[in-house]
């Protein structure tokens, strides 16, 4: 804080320290918002009637009173000049005349009116809901490998955002209101929505992306292999679509989707020594019901069972058991894991499941390898972003996780499975080998 050097009989430099001057400029200056500024100006500074006049040639008066200026230190009030009011604050004249013009003959300031009217350009809410509600209704995909390093979802190949620009004007349309200009769109889609247009390499498939990076003679020799892939993926997809519809329509025909997710880790923390310490591993094995998308989660502890084959065809046998006599075919779903689907145990599994269930047609399909996305990925993204929320102590903190991770019914089913309920299918397989010798 500065001397302020003035010749005024108000006698300022004695009358207030240069102490207070700072500890005043500091209060006045923490004050939030610009309507409380001018109230503390407008009562310490006066307005009274002007002591002597000197009139002009065209006989008017410029000045139509006096202003008193006043700054309070240890709640005694100090009249003090012009200058060293306006130095002490930090002020121009000009707000000392503003705050004077806002407030009225009775002392009250009137509020602070920028800024609250709303510009003509701006867009209602209506208007970005019906924006949302277009983009929300997109068929996203979660990253298959990615889930637990992005919450991206991905569109699929071939969109752009002008393709979705041109959908979303069809949309308006349909709804009849006029579409918003596309810069606004993409400004809503960019700013408000974590989508992408292309897969992450983790989830793309190797042969295809093996193709890409051929050169063009490389390319003639791969091509017809390669129209046989998309072939296949096509032909899985449209498949499963059918099935899937058949199965809404027909109670004594039932389609799942399988897939084992991700090893759920416990304790699960993000941070502190027991991050990097030797954990006890969950398994999560999901049946996802393509006609009611009903998702069953069978989940177990490495202390109970392995992740193995012969754990994956309990977990059928018992959902194979649980369904009802009307129930004569039934199609599972699956991706290519030799592991857990695409084995003997299994095929075993599901031919005593058809001797001894009312049960008459067990098929399994797999998808096109590398294009396997199914709609248990939807459950395992829904599981791992709820678990990026808390911390998980005990595998039963992982079965109570994945039965709260839907808000919405259909609302996600757990069975714990116990070492009492594991079946050793491997005997059946033993069996199978022997009679297929003979």
């Amino acid at each position: 804080m500065t001397d302020v050097e003035c010749k005024c009989h108000y006698n300022c430099k004695n009358s207030i320290s240069k102490e207070a001057r700072h500890k005043i400029f500091n209060e006045y200056h923490e004050i939030k918002t610009e309507e409380l500024r001018w109230n503390f100006i407008s009562r310490h500074v006066r307005r009274i009637t002007k002591k002597r006049s000197y009139v002009s040639q065209n006989g008017d008066s410029s000045r139509k009173y006096t202003l008193v200026y006043s700054l309070t230190s240890e709640h005694k009030e100090h009249q003090v000049c012009q200058k060293l009011f306006l130095e002490t604050l930090q002020i121009s004249s000009k707000k000392v005349f503003t705050a004077l013009k806002k407030s009225s003959a009775y002392g009250v300031v009137e509020p602070d009116q920028r800024g609250k009217k709303s510009p003509p350009q701006k867009k209602s809410e209506a208007t970005k809901n019906l924006i949302r509600d277009h983009i929300r209704s997109l068929p996203l995909v979660a990253s298959h490998y990615c889930r637990s390093t992005t919450k991206r979802k991905y569109l699929p190949s071939g969109l752009s955002e002008n393709r979705l620009y041109l959908d979303y004007k069809d949309y308006c349309a349909e709804l009849g209101v006029t579409p918003e200009k596309a810069s606004f769109y993409k400004h809503i889609f960019t700013s408000e929505f974590n989508i992408g247009f292309h897969r992450p390499k983790k989830d793309q498939c190797d042969y295809c992306t093996e193709f890409d990076n051929k050169n063009d003679d490389a390319k003639m020799e791969m091509q017809n292999d390669m129209t046989a892939h998309l072939a296949r993926k096509v032909e899985a997809r449209e498949a499963k679509k059918v099935d899937k519809d058949r199965a809404k329509l027909d109670e004594s025909l039932m389609c799942f989707a399988v897939d084992m997710e991700k090893i759920l880790l416990t304790p699960s923390f993000k941070v502190g020594k027991l991050y990097y310490k030797q954990k006890l591993k969950t398994f999560n094995f999901t049946v996802y019901n393509l006609a009611n998308a009903q998702a069953d989660n069978f989940m177990w502890h490495e202390a109970v069972g392995t992740k193995g084959s012969s754990e994956v065809a309990t977990c059928l046998w018992k959902l194979l058991s649980g369904l009802g006599e009307e129930v004569k075919e039934v199609t599972f779903y699956a991706d290519t894991a030799s592991g857990q689907n695409r084995n003997c145990i299994n095929a075993a599994m599901f031919l005593r499941a058809v001797h001894l269930l009312p049960i008459e047609t067990i098929n399994q399909k797999f998808m096109e390898s590398g294009h396997s996305e199914m709609e248990c990925d939807s459950v395992h993204s829904a599981i791992e972003n709820h678990g990026n929320k808390i911390d998980i102590y005990t595998p039963d903190g992982w079965y109570t996780l994945a039965r709260t991770a839907k808000t919405k019914p259909p609302f996600y089913n757990v069975i714990e499975m116990n070492y009492s309920d594991f079946l050793n299918f491997k005997v059946f397989k033993i069996c199978c080998n022997k009679q297929k010798e003979m």
